[in-house]
């Protein structure tokens, strides 16, 4: 609605209540898990129940769109890309438990790189230490490594002409071309495969809501503050946390839209806001939706 001294002030007195906790890192997978009257993160939630809501052992839940668990489940949408890229930059980051690669051959080492079309390609890799090398013709090539600053790399592939980043995983299965990233975040609750109850508000969020209010505002370092409250939680170490001296070309409010998409994944948020800040949703990322040229 634009009324964002209004958004950031209920947005203090929920946080400031008492009366809801982040979850410790440690914990962070009971968003899921946990019935939401025992998730102290949990504003409002619509409860399923153990055992009476799962009479068709969870085929018709959301969660089975996402994965197969126990042989219940469709397994047919998978992690996006660009999301992959982003939550696996830091290892330390427990977002990426609600993601389960399907691995089809443990012995093989790929990596995953997207072409133009939008596809999945990979080429088997060797690992030395923290290097990575392929084989081309008879030719072995070194993957393009960058620290992340905090102990790790990301690597990156030179691919017709333009530098790709790759993701190594096993070799993993794929649907039609489409690489299986399952997606966790809504089953498991209480033990049962696909039980979940859908979060439609938790404190996360009520910090991401007032980071928003703020950077609109012109309030950077309280925006960047609240941000960092989230990553902090996620277990992002502190060469990936935000200062003022390191956002580069982003603004406060590219950094907290960043941080929703990655916080609030498959909680139903992504769309509304890329739309509701004028931006334009990229689908341009390998899956289903690019079946036909209007998918874009």
């Amino acid at each position: 609605m634009g009324e964002n001294d209004k958004a950031a002030s209920y947005a203090d007195k929920v946080i400031n209540s008492g009366k809801f906790t982040l979850l410790s890192g440690d914990k962070y997978t009971d968003i899921a898990k946990a019935a939401p009257e025992n998730n102290p993160e949990t504003i409002f939630a619509i409860k399923f129940l153990k055992d009476v809501d799962y009479s068709d052992n969870g085929w018709y839940t959301i969660g089975s769109m996402y994965a197969t668990i126990n042989g219940a489940g469709w397994g047919e949408m998978y992690a996006s890309r660009s999301y992959l890229e982003e939550v696996r930059k830091y290892p330390e980051d427990v977002r990426y438990s609600f993601v389960e690669p399907v691995v089809a051959k443990a012995n093989e080492l790929h990596a995953y790189y997207v072409d133009d079309n939008y596809k999945y390609n990979s080429v088997i890799v060797e690992k030395n230490g923290s290097d990575y090398t392929y084989t081309s013709g008879n030719n072995k090539i070194a993957l393009i490594k960058e620290s992340n600053g905090a102990g790790s790399f990301q690597y990156y592939i030179e691919i017709g002409n333009k530098r790709r980043t790759v993701l190594i995983d096993k070799k993993l299965e794929d649907r039609n071309g489409y690489l299986k990233y399952f997606i966790l975040k809504c089953s498991g609750q209480e033990g049962q495969g696909h039980l979940w109850s859908p979060v439609i508000s938790r404190l996360a969020e009520l910090y991401l809501i007032r980071a928003e209010a703020n950077a609109k505002l012109g309030r950077t370092q309280q925006a960047l503050d609240d941000v960092n409250v989230i990553r902090k939680r996620a277990g992002i170490p502190t060469a990936g946390l935000w200062t003022t001296s390191n956002l580069g070309t982003k603004t406060a409010l590219d950094i907290v839209l960043s941080e929703r998409k990655l916080e609030l994944a498959w909680e139903g948020h992504r769309k509304f806001d890329v739309f509701r800040n004028g931006f334009t949703l990229d689908r341009r990322y390998p899956g289903t939706h690019i079946a036909n040229s209007n998918s874009f």
